[in-house]
């Protein structure tokens, strides 16, 4: 539930779930038509997708992968080295394209600037693209990270019927 939120939260809709959790769209118990009511009123269901725009869905999925990499270099700092490794295997292999955002991703590892990969901004869109962070977690992880995305495309139904 609680990777739904943060996923809900990334989408801008953390706020109907809040309100369909407070009692705003009950009636007070103080109220006498309340305590009077002999059937409850109709189940409040919200389904919740990720939408259309399959590069938003990415970039979603892209910043799950990331932030559970962040999560397990925590744990296991040797992980920081097994990306840079990546990153110099990368470099040798002739293509300069993204030569500029790996430089970048060397000094975030270096310095555990993790805020710059994990923003939402354009750079940090940029430079996931670029990353080798996704390549030290474990398959189990990487395809746990996936399948909740997939589950959030068809939609998350909270409440009851």
């Amino acid at each position: 539930m609680g990777t739904y939120l943060r996923v809900m939260s990334a989408l801008g809709v953390s706020g109907d779930l809040a309100l369909v959790a407070s009692d705003t769209l009950r009636p007070p118990q103080d109220e006498p038509d309340a305590r009077q009511a002999k059937q409850p009123g109709p189940p409040v269901q919200v389904v919740v997708t990720a939408g259309n725009a399959q590069h938003e869905v990415q970039d979603l999925q892209s910043l799950m992968l990331h932030k559970e990499a962040v999560r397990l270099m925590h744990q296991q700092p040797e992980l920081i080295q097994q990306a840079l490794n990546t990153l110099d295997k990368w470099r040798g292999s002739g293509d300069t394209r993204s030569r500029f955002l790996w430089d970048e991703w060397s000094v975030i590892l270096h310095r555990k600037a993790w805020r710059r990969a994990l923003a939402r901004t354009r750079r940090s869109k940029e430079l996931r693209q670029a990353s080798p962070l996704p390549t030290v977690l474990p398959p189990e992880v990487r395809q746990s990270v996936l399948d909740q995305v997939q589950e959030l495309i068809r939609g998350v139904t909270l409440g009851s019927r």
